[in-house]
């Protein structure tokens, strides 16, 4: 089956009403502007057809070759949780876990174990591999893929993913569940039509943009809920949700949050419910406030390790977020990934199985998978840029939306200048072609001929006249000898024109204007004005700007396009333009000699007005003294207000890269990729036993069968797999670059048989590559922020970064929750998605490298130490504890905290 372009629905910009449909039938009311702003999108309608001609709608791409709709076999006879539970709403999640997929005997189990280790850790056998490798065309046809060249419908997957996907298979022969999805919603595939790369606020007001458009169920899931900016997002999402479903007097929504703080009630059940005296000390809404929706929480921790470190949304079973960052205020730079397609439903059966107990009320969405959003043919049509009704309130996208708009409204005018010349000169012709018509119909032939003889004897005697004058001979009487006059009488067809006064004034005002002059001339009446206007490029982004200021000026695209129009010379090219109004002014500092002055020897006050620059900030406080120049304060005020424990101000030059920060990667539109869950379930006992799941197999086979790079961002980085995993990388010559966090969790990282700190696995892995001479394979970078120029301590929580990121030759990308340390590799709950798309890590990776300063300053030398241009390391900035017991040390201030 083929899918129209992936642009989206007939569009349009003006206040006419329009669809912006979303899943799944039945079918709702257009949407009007007003809704769109109360944030009602009919996002039931599964039809996206509309009576509506796109007005801007830019040429697209041919139909993408599609799976069937959805891409892997109808679920409806699948064995999925979802199924059990809509025949038998009765059961808990739990109960129906059981029923499907029964535990096998434990030895059966225990004969397996060893096997599948081995699988994970080194590899599928060669047995294994043809045996899979027989299974691969029914994987491929549940997943909805196909290999290059392979008949038949579905999304062509590399080389790479299906190796990669392949070495997933014997973690579920022991256990179907091991992660967490049912075995047949393993793989699928999906859009991605959105990635934040940004501190938390910005992820927050996306969280907060889906909910509120929810129409049946919203299921939320983190690993902290703690009392901070972000839950009052949440919190207030939910309020506005409820208020939205009261005002239209609809259903009520089903919501469910689970997360993970330790709790008595855990040793009888690690799916603690969360009472409702329990919410307020959350700042979890109370029902009297939310009555607009069903609230169910559940408090999940399994004794002693097992943490729930998932973290994602999923509403009304037809999008679905995938992020790093909990809801709590951290300064972190996180990641958090926008997804529709048919892998929302592997996601909802893995929220299914989070939950477990009983739902109270049922999920709504329970027997409706997901749908993709269709034309009005029918065919699949997913939606990307602004033609998707959850990036409305986006600002980077309601910027271009307000820039086309002003195009096209400018265009209109000069269309309508230009037909109105038209017709004046269309009037002109016409009315001189009536004028010769007439002439020529008044005109008689014998009378003008002898007209002309009478003229023209008379002429000859007037001749002859002057002729005999001037020889002496007497003139006749009634001659016209010695006359001033006219030596002839007007021919009757001879004509003077008379200019009208219009045409004076064209000409009078057209000597002027080509008159020689200093100035630059002015355009003539016959030009028409040349309108430039400031369109946003293909880099959809949208930078942070504060918006608390009881002085803020921000207006939004809309209104600054109707107090004046949008035009190249009034702008400022910045990637804050979409929430800053950046006007031109005058003066650059000087010196006394009038020789321009360096930055550096600007002051503070000078250095807020660059050369040519006078800039309406979102806030006008002054920098404090030390902070720098006003937009080295706005960068470092940015990350300052997410969390801090302690203030840090910029410490980088005052260069254009600060405007490089930019949050939202509007992705391109795409055919829905091929995608995989690599989960792992929690375990809570001690030890590293538990490698057997897909998560692990999946980042291990990525560096096993890289042949070019591999490229991982992780606040923390230690388990033994994944330190040997990139040793033998590197011995075959694959290129490895590891961007990680300095002192990040020191304390828990410390404790014995944990593996260690950051600082002390990056001086083994240097150690170990130098004996065999393959330490140039290796490439150690210290997370460093946008606004510094080195790295800093995550223990003063001033910079952090907390992104979970992985590439395989910038082919293959993991992301998700789970970081590379011991907890994530063995102990905690995960949630990560691997997919397989060069477009998608070429996009990320160019706002991830850019939103940090890492790649610039953070590269460790080989022996494993840090040092900056002038030789100094981070013990001498005292960034980092002395001696070779700094993590027996750090051991030791965690174990006097507990």
């Amino acid at each position: 089956m083929s899918a129209t372009p992936a642009l989206g629905p007939p569009i349009n910009d003006t206040n006419e009403p329009y669809t912006q449909p979303i899943g799944a039938p039945p079918p709702s009311p257009p949407l009007t502007p007003k809704q769109a702003v109360n944030g009602t999108h009919p996002l039931e309608n599964g039809n996206v057809s509309d009576e509506h001609t796109p007005v801007d709608r830019v040429s697209t791409p041919g139909p993408y070759p599609q799976p069937t709709a959805p891409s892997h076999p109808s679920i409806a006879n699948a064995k999925l949780i979802s199924n059990h539970l809509e025949a038998y709403p009765h059961h808990s999640a739990g109960r129906a876990i059981n029923t499907l997929f029964p535990k096998p005997h434990p030895i059966i189990r225990l004969l397996k174990r060893f096997a599948v280790k081995h699988s994970v850790i080194s590899g599928l056998s060669e047995k294994e591999e043809k045996h899979w490798q027989t299974e691969g065309t029914l994987l491929r046809k549940k997943a909805g893929w196909k290999l290059e060249g392979e008949e038949g419908d579905g999304t062509v997957i590399s080389e790479l993913f299906w190796k990669m996907y392949l070495s997933l298979m014997p973690t579920l022969q022991r256990d179907p569940l091991s992660g967490l999805v049912p075995p047949d919603l393993l793989g699928s595939t999906s859009t991605m039509p959105l990635t934040i790369i940004s501190l938390i606020p910005d992820i927050m007001q996306h969280y907060h943009d889906v909910i509120i458009r929810a129409r049946k169920e919203v299921f939320l899931a983190t690993n902290y809920w703690q009392p901070s900016n972000s839950v009052n997002t949440i919190s207030g999402s939910l309020r506005q949700l409820s208020d939205l479903v009261l005002k239209e007097k609809r259903e009520r929504v089903v919501v469910k949050i689970i997360y993970d703080r330790g709790a008595w009630s855990q040793f009888l059940n690690a799916h603690a419910p969360v009472q409702t005296d329990g919410w307020s000390p959350l700042d979890i809404p109370t029902p009297d406030e939310i009555k607009g929706l069903h609230l169910e929480v559940v408090n999940y921790h399994r004794m002693l390790l097992g943490t729930f470190h998932a973290k994602f949304l999923i509403v009304d079973r037809k999008v679905a977020l995938i992020n790093s960052n909990n809801i709590q205020d951290r300064p972190n730079l996180e990641l958090m990934s926008h997804l529709e397609g048919p892998i929302v439903d592997s996601f909802y059966e893995v929220a299914l199985h989070s939950w477990w107990n009983k739902f109270n009320p049922p999920l709504p969405c329970m027997s409706t998978p997901y749908r993709p959003p269709t034309d009005k043919y029918g065919h699949p049509q997913y939606l990307f840029q602004h033609h998707n009704p959850y990036f409305d309130d986006i600002e980077i996208l309601k910027a271009a939306k307000a820039a086309r708009l002003l195009l096209r409204r400018q265009t209109k005018d000069l269309d309508l200048e230009l037909e109105t010349g038209r017709e004046r000169f269309r009037d002109a012709v016409k009315k001189v072609v009536d004028q010769q018509r007439s002439a020529l119909a008044d005109w008689k032939p014998g009378e003008e001929l002898e007209k002309r003889a009478q003229d023209a004897m008379e002429q000859l005697r007037d001749f002859r006249d002057r002729l005999g004058h001037s020889m002496g001979m007497p003139s006749r009487p009634g001659s016209r000898s010695n006359s001033r006059g006219p030596s002839r009488r007007a021919s009757a067809m001879d004509t003077t024109l008379h200019p009208d006064p219009a045409t004076q004034a064209a000409t009078a005002q057209n000597a002027v204007i080509n008159a020689p002059s200093e100035a630059p001339s002015s355009p003539t009446l016959a030009e028409h004005p040349k309108l430039k206007v400031v369109v946003p490029k293909d880099g959809p982004h949208v930078a942070f700007a504060p918006m608390d200021s009881q002085d803020a000026v921000t207006m939004s695209p809309v209104e600054a396009t109707k107090s004046q129009p949008l035009l190249a010379s009034d702008m400022v090219d910045s990637p804050a333009a979409s929430s800053l109004r950046l006007a031109l002014g005058e003066g650059t500092p000087v010196n006394e000699k009038g020789e321009r002055l360096p930055v550096t020897a600007q002051t503070p006050d000078e250095m807020e007005k660059p050369a040519r620059l006078t800039a309406t900030r979102a806030d006008s406080e002054m920098p404090p003294e030390g902070a720098g120049s006003k937009r080295m304060y706005k960068m470092a005020k940015m990350f300052n207000a997410a969390g801090v424990l302690s203030e840090a101000w910029a410490t980088v030059d005052n260069d254009d890269e600060l405007d490089n920060f930019k949050p939202h990667v509007v992705h391109k539109p795409h055919e829905p990729l091929p995608m995989a869950m690599v989960c792992r379930k929690p375990h809570g006992f001690p030890g590293h036993h538990d490698i057997r799941n897909p998560q692990n197999a999946a980042w291990l086979a990525g560096f096993r069968y890289a042949k070019k790079n591999c490229f991982v961002q992780t606040p923390t980085l230690n388990a033994r797999p994944i330190v040997r995993a990139i040793i033998q990388a590197c011995q075959r010559g694959v290129e490895v670059t590891l961007l990680l966090d300095l002192g990040f969790n020191d304390k828990g990282e410390s404790i014995p048989f944990q593996g260690g700190t950051n600082e002390e696995v990056v001086e083994r892995l240097y150690k170990q590559l130098r004996k065999v001479n393959k330490e140039q394979f290796l490439k150690v970078y210290w997370y460093t922020g946008k606004d510094q120029v080195r790295p800093l301590n995550a223990v003063k929580k001033q910079r952090n970064c907390h992104i979970k990121f992985a590439a395989y030759d910038d082919e293959v990308l993991i992301i998700g929750n789970g970081n590379q340390d011991s907890q994530s590799w063995f102990h905690s709950q995960e949630i990560n998605i691997m997919v397989d798309s060069k477009q998608i890590i070429t996009e990320m990776m160019e706002t991830l490298l850019s939103n940090q300063n890492t790649m610039r300053y953070g590269l460790v030398d080989t022996d494993g130490i840090w040092r900056d241009k002038h030789g100094k390391t981070l013990e001498d900035y005292g960034a980092t504890a002395k001696g070779a017991f700094r993590g027996l040390s750090a051991f030791m201030t965690f174990a006097k905290s507990i």
